[in-house]
């Protein structure tokens, strides 16, 4: 149990910052209303992170939502005693209500990495989650600033973009994707190396949110250390691969949730600093660029009133970094083409083998589906199974084949959910198979 005095020690250091926060830019002026939208809020990224914006001085509102499980989040972190009022969400029927307002949203959505996978083994599950949402937000909370930490951020950024153009809602200059961990790690192994405070240290990073193309810029780090080339080699490549070395030590457990919800909080606070006036605020985000020839691009930018005021350049390189920034444009190129393919595209795969099958979750696909099959308007249900058959068996399946599984088999669909484990991948295929060709009655 935690000590009286540790709890007083919290209380006091979460109020110190409390205040110097609401007075840093603002003077005597009173704090604007602002509201902040989570979706993904009951997930593993989606709890802490909701716990962290809970603790904002700037955030009154904060709105949580997720396929299912919100309203026990929001109620748990109801009871902190800050400022902002929460209310949850749960259900498609109820994301319109969780955006509307909304000055920032985050989108922590999607399944979590386990070991072997890489960010873009996510592709097939999140790049739909991520594309839904996106459309929603178009609709409900055109204006908002869009913070997307769903991986693979190289390739979801794209798609969000896509969807705001065909929604003529886009403006690059309110849509970001969140690489503040990146920046963290690089700080922190850089910190222990040279033997400084972390608090004080600066690294940029740039590029992107995935293996190589993640390219920390040691030579321009505060403090500077004379630190070896195989030392600076050695950074970049855990600062690249900490996703990996978190996913690893947790044994198929979990993904990097804790540390990336801190990131996570960290930049939306940097964002609701610039929406509300407080001049020079500089943080590294996935955005739309001119840095490089590449379309997207991550390097530092200046967040104000409007979103993105200036996005800022590279820098002198050393050579190791110079090369760095040439071998990660390739593989960078190809997820932002991934995305924007994916977003242009109507992904409707027949299913016949588990490894040819993809994540499908599409609004207008949705609507098809409930009008030929009848299907009830509440899918939370669906989307809980889809998650978990992903996340337990390691290979996405079709969004619309769960949608008719949960009509025609409706009992031994709700035993499913709590019986993944017991199905095998050939039962898995055969039953999705019987639900699209069959024309079975509800049991």
């Amino acid at each position: 149990m935690m000590k009286p005095s540790m709890l007083r020690s919290l209380h006091s250091a979460v109020s110190r910052r409390s205040s110097h926060l609401a007075r840093r830019g603002y003077a005597t002026e009173p704090v604007p209303e602002r509201k902040v939208a989570i979706l993904g809020a009951a997930g593993g990224i989606g709890q802490p992170l909701s716990l962290l914006i809970k603790l904002n001085p700037l955030v009154s509102s904060l709105s949580l939502y997720d396929i299912g499980g919100t309203p026990g989040v929001a109620a748990d972190v109801s009871h902190i005693n800050t400022r902002s009022e929460v209310v949850g969400y749960q259900g498609e029927d109820q994301l319109r209500k969780a955006l509307e307002g909304a000055d920032v949203v985050i989108i922590p959505a999607g399944v979590p990495r386990k070991p072997g996978m890489t960010r873009d083994d996510l592709f097939n599950i999140n790049a739909g989650i991520v594309k839904s949402l996106a459309a929603a937000i178009a609709k409900y909370s055109p204006h908002a600033l869009v913070n997307i930490i769903s991986n693979p951020v190289n390739s979801t950024i794209p798609i969000a973009a896509e969807v705001f153009k065909k929604a003529g809602t886009y403006d690059e200059k309110r849509l970001f994707g969140v690489t503040t961990l990146d920046v963290v790690r690089a700080k922190t192994f850089y910190a222990g190396k040279a033997n400084v405070p972390v608090a004080e240290v600066n690294v940029p990073v740039v590029g992107g949110h995935a293996g190589i193309t993640i390219l920390p810029l040691f030579s321009q780090a505060t403090p500077q250390a004379n630190l070896d080339d195989d030392v600076i080699q050695a950074l970049t490549k855990r600062t690249q691969d900490g996703g990996t070395e978190v996913v690893e030590a947790k044994a198929g457990k979990g993904s990097a949730t804790l540390s990336m919800a801190y990131a996570g909080a960290y930049f939306a606070d940097a964002c609701l600093k610039g929406l509300n006036g407080v001049p020079d605020v500089v943080e590294p985000s996935f955005v739309q660029s001119n840095v490089t020839e590449l379309p997207f691009f991550a390097s530092k930018v200046r967040l104000g009133k409007n979103g993105v005021e200036e996005v800022f350049g590279l820098g002198a390189l050393s050579d190791y970094e110079k090369q760095g920034l040439e071998n990660l444009k390739a593989e960078l190129k190809s997820s932002i083409e991934k995305g924007i393919k994916f977003a242009n595209q109507n992904v409707h795969v027949i299913l016949n083998r588990v490894d040819q099958t993809v994540f499908v979750y599409d609004p207008e696909l949705v609507i098809q589906f409930r009008r030929m099959y009848d299907v009830p308007g509440n899918i939370s249900l669906v989307m809980e199974l889809a998650r978990r058959m992903v996340q337990d068996k390691g290979h996405p399946l079709l969004f619309e084949t769960f949608l008719v599984i949960s009509k025609r088999f409706s009992g031994a669909f709700r035993h499913m959910l709590w019986e993944v484990d017991a199905l095998s991948d050939t039962n898995m295929v055969l039953l999705s198979e019987t639900a699209l060709r069959s024309p079975v009655k509800d049991n």
